[in-house]
């Protein structure tokens, strides 16, 4: 875990200020290798000279600094695209003070934080925050944690967003809210700064989010993969499975470049698992979400000790070196933990595709359990509607066994709709509602392990679901309740190895 105070880790963190104007602090930015600093379009241009300081360095001198011709790009209006330069340093620094940069899925509600350097706060003040997830072709909104956290204001814009988990950066400020009571700002993550700036691939680690065998754009989309396109970018945010079967595969492959509003797509991981392994599957998927794998464990181990929520494609799944063990040791613990799967499969009739449409059916009776949770805490007051939506949910669970995907596109936004319809209105509910999603998910992993009865579990599950029910919901506990019964089942599992 990253430590704030630890001043090692942020030696290349710098202050951008104007030559002619020493006091006119303009932003931040992120020193790569010895003498390039990657900061903001906005925060380059606001003077025509710039010097950097060297935060991470007590006592060193300002260095000049001047943008790299052709590696500014600017803002483009009105779609939250762009807003990143590479600046060059008139003195080289040591080569090994730069950051490390990491391409990451950014799922949600993933802990970052951002040291920047607002008025009065001269040697930076640092900001705790979440990513939420992409707005627009390229930003990341970016929420602070609670009400009595540093929001991200002016003086933070090219600061380095730095991963919790990791240390890495994972993307740069560019905007804010100026709002103060919202506590809302945006960052360019890196997957998107190198498709502006290529040179800055040197100082970047982790794995692509899509293979090269994906179709890319500028082709043109035939109907189906327009279709899937369509249905990819109507995906719920709970978990679920889709399949995807003989030659619509390659369809599906083009549908993923088109599912995005750029040319970036919608999923976290596309990626074709033709005669991979299963440890080189887990692998790329611990890789894709910055998990460590460490104590002996293999990736297949790492991720069915949890994995954030997250949306995967994989295509030629019965092609794989062994496709059971890759869906019953990969794929399942994903859809238990909260991920979303479309996998595409040649074969019309194999094991493979057997075991594909069993996880699909079981990720709508996860959905399916959450929604009579849902149903058994509404008010008594709806009694009548209430025992219809209990009928129309086992109505739905035994058709679910006929037509998963049917299910999921028509019978389960419907029964959702109606649930919310009766639920009490609150300003947090959509926070609430994701992480009664992620419980829901690890309480069918805790099924799946035969602890859902453990005595830690039962107390840990009683004390999230009371606190998600209270009206008005404080997200914050429910947050903390939800991640205690996480951290419990991570030790119960590593104590059943």
């Amino acid at each position: 875990m990253y430590g704030m105070n630890d001043r090692s880790q942020h030696r290349w963190q710098v202050r951008v200020r104007s030559r002619e104007d020493p006091d006119l602090v303009l932003g931040a930015g992120v020193l790569l290798g010895p003498e390039f600093v990657l900061t903001c379009a906005h925060v380059a241009l606001r003077a025509p000279e710039l010097v950097v300081d060297l935060m991470g360095h007590d006592g060193l001198p300002a260095v000049g600094a001047e943008v790299v011709d052709e590696l500014c790009v600017a803002e483009f209006p009105g779609v939250r695209r762009g807003d990143v330069a590479l600046l060059r340093l008139r003195e080289p620094r040591p080569a090994d003070d730069g950051a490390r940069l990491r391409r990451l899925a950014i799922t949600r509600d993933r802990p970052a934080r951002v040291l920047g350097y607002p008025r009065l706060f001269d040697d930076g003040l640092w900001a705790l925050t979440t990513l939420v997830g992409r707005v627009g072709p390229e930003w990341v909104q970016m929420n602070r944690r609670s009400d009595v956290e540093q929001r991200v204001r002016a003086g933070f814009s090219g600061s380095g967003v730095v991963d919790d988990l990791t240390g890495d950066v994972v993307g740069i400020v560019v905007a804010e809210y100026t709002d103060e009571e919202a506590g809302l700002s945006w960052m360019l993550p890196t997957e998107a700064i190198i498709a502006h700036l290529p040179l800055v691939d040197d100082w970047a680690v982790g794995g692509r989010g899509v293979d090269p065998s994906f179709t890319r754009p500028g082709l043109p989309a035939d109907d189906r993969a327009t279709e899937l396109a369509t249905q990819l970018r109507a995906r719920s945010a709970e978990p679920g499975v889709r399949l995807v079967g003989g030659r619509d595969v390659d369809a599906l492959r083009q549908a993923v470049m088109l599912s995005g509003p750029g040319t970036e797509p919608l999923a976290d991981l596309a990626i074709d698992v033709a005669g991979q392994s299963v440890e080189e599957v887990s692998r790329r998927i611990a890789d894709r979400v910055g998990l460590t794998v460490d104590d002996g464990r293999s990736s297949r181990e790492r991720l069915a000790a949890g994995t954030p929520p997250m949306t995967v494609v994989a295509v030629e799944v019965d092609r794989a070196e062994d496709p059971e063990s890759l869906i019953r040791d990969v794929f399942t613990p994903l859809v238990l933990y909260g991920g979303r799967l479309v996998l595409g499969l040649r074969d019309e009739d194999s094991v493979s595709r057997s075991m594909v449409r069993d996880l699909a059916i079981r990720a709508v009776g996860i959905r399916l359990d959450g929604l009579a949770r849902r149903v058994a805490a509404l008010d008594r007051r709806h009694a009548r509607q209430i025992t219809r939506l209990t009928g129309w949910l086992a109505d739905t669970r035994l058709a679910a066994e006929v037509d998963p995907e049917g299910v999921v596109e028509r019978l389960l936004p419907r029964l959702e709709r109606r649930v919310a319809r009766l639920e009490p209105a609150n300003p947090r509910g959509t926070g609430v509602a994701a992480e009664r999603g992620r419980l829901e998910a690890l309480t069918a992993r805790a099924g799946d392990a035969g602890m859902v009865e453990h005595e830690v579990l039962v107390a840990r599950h009683r004390r999230a679901t009371e606190l998600i029910a209270v009206e008005p919901p404080d997200l914050e506990a429910v947050r903390a309740a939800v991640q205690a019964y996480d951290d419990a089942l991570r030790r119960l599992l590593e104590e059943q190895r």
